[in-house]
């Protein structure tokens, strides 16, 4: 499944459940580690990219830990914990992914999942492939392991790695920038006001510590060693097939979105989500992200009989929506819902844009419009649905509702039948919706529905859209 965000999720910290921090001895290192959540709760491993910290997690971390023990170390030569001097440690890739096994050992996690973002990817994948007994599942938060992940901007570093010697002063004197550091994080970002000024002038004190240039530059030249590893990586994938989710910042100038939609081809079954960020997708959208996560650990795991990882049956307590219930028995945000729905299903095109917000900001992404931006195009899309001779009627159902200040976001599920003569579909639709106020009333304006059986989404399609506008 592919799913290309374009929201804002409200942010809800748990304040049950405190991020600490700590340090941990690996060999002769002090590692620095976050932790958060019961240690009787399923764990995730979060591995940092270049050149942040643990800290890239601050704002995932307690919107995850009321469900997930999650621990987020800082590498040798990162951040908080220690960094040796190059002439005593190795700084390699495989050296780093040493260290964090051996940290996953001493905390006595023997099954976890895996989030891993930019250098985590290179780390993370070492120690799945060695050991995919223990990963329960893949995050991958833009890190690429397919040669066609690279985008353009890496061309200096495969030049580097062909001549150390001629390149490495250009590439020492970008470390040593705080411009190159400010643009890191605001190149490609969708809502540059969202970042932190901090997160670089940070970064740009680390990078220029005494000894710094050194080490990250050794790492930069030990890069080649991934490229020459992704074929081993995708054997892992295509050969143990660990449930896989991608949330990935399409805007991301290194990494490219063809190597978040590459996953596919050795995990068919992978879950991918374009977000409207940049490389450091969790500086824009972690509330997009943790729900994302969340979800599908709870969902995919489940139903994949990973009995490790003992997820809760929480179903959602509230009754299904059809558009049936009494408007003034509802909260705000509900009786907006049930508005959408008793408009889907009397097929009423007046009340479904009264629904929507009349601008050209919004958009759709369901399985009989596709992408579509603007009231003209998605009305155009329920003007087919309603026109057509085939009845469709759906509730929503097993849903979560989150409201923040002039906006609430759902996510849940769609139920329902389709009927066109003597042939019925039973329905089953993945569903995200945002709600905006407007003028005081609440407004759609994103709504992101998927069929995840692609036999039932064909047969939804013809039904509906008949087989000619179907193939176009």
């Amino acid at each position: 499944m592919l799913v290309e965000e374009n929201s804002k999720f409200p942010v809800f910290h748990n304040r049950a459940f405190p991020v600490e921090y700590k340090i941990a001895q690996v060999n002769d290192v002090r590692l620095f580690y976050r932790e958060a959540g019961s240690k009787d709760s399923p764990a995730i491993v979060l591995l940092h990219g270049f050149p942040s910290s643990s800290r890239m997690f601050a704002t995932l971390l307690p919107l995850l830990a009321d469900e997930f023990h999650v621990i987020a170390p800082d590498y040798p030569g990162f951040g908080h914990s220690d960094s040796p001097s190059p002439e005593t440690f190795s700084y390699t890739f495989d050296h780093l992914a040493q260290c964090v096994g051996k940290f996953i050992e001493q905390l006595g996690l023997s099954r976890y999942a895996l989030y891993v973002q930019d250098y985590g990817g290179p780390i993370g994948f070492r120690l799945a492939a060695a050991h995919p007994e223990r990963v329960m599942a893949l995050i991958i938060q833009n890190a690429v392991i397919h040669l066609e992940g690279l985008s353009e901007a890496w061309n200096i570093r495969k030049a580097f790695w062909q001549d150390r010697a001629a390149h490495e002063e250009k590439l020492r004197q970008a470390l040593l920038s705080l411009d190159v550091a400010r643009q890191r994080h605001l190149t490609g970002a969708f809502r540059p006001e969202l970042i932190d000024p901090d997160t670089w002038t940070d970064e740009f004190a680390f990078l220029t510590k005494p000894g710094m240039d050194r080490i990250q530059l050794d790492l930069m030249f030990d890069y080649r060693t991934n490229v020459a590893a992704y074929p081993g990586w995708q054997a892992y994938l295509r050969e143990d097939r660990p449930q896989t989710l991608v949330v990935w910042g399409k805007f991301d100038p290194l990494f490219t979105v063809a190597g978040a939609l590459a996953f596919k081809r050795e995990v068919t079954d992978a879950e991918i989500h374009l977000l409207n960020a940049s490389h450091f997708a969790l500086d824009e959208e972690a509330e997009a992200i943790a729900t994302l996560t969340r979800r599908f650990l709870r969902s995919r795991l489940r139903s994949g009989g990973i009995e490790s990882l003992k997820l809760p049956e929480r179903e959602s307590a509230e009754p299904p929506i059809n558009g049936r219930e009494i408007p003034e028995n509802l909260s705000s945000p509900v009786r907006a819902l049930a508005q959408f729905y008793r408009a889907f299903n009397q097929r009423d095109l007046q009340l479904m844009a009264a629904n929507w917000a009349q601008t050209d900001e919004i958009s759709m992404d369901n399985p009989l419009g596709g992408i579509r931006r603007g009231w003209s195009e998605i009305g155009a899309v329920y003007e087919k649905i309603f026109s057509s001779p085939a009845r469709v009627e759906v509730e929503f159902y097993d849903y979560t509702l989150h409201e923040s200040g002039e906006i609430f976001y759902v996510v849940g599920r769609e139920r329902g039948y389709l009927k066109l003569g003597p042939t019925e579909l039973k329905l089953a639709i993945r569903t995200s919706r945002i709600f905006k106020r407007i003028d005081g009333h609440w407004r759609q304006v994103h709504h992101h529905g998927s069929v995840d059986d692609p036999r039932l989404l064909a047969n939804y399609q013809s039904l509906v859209l008949g087989e000619s506008e179907r193939a176009a």
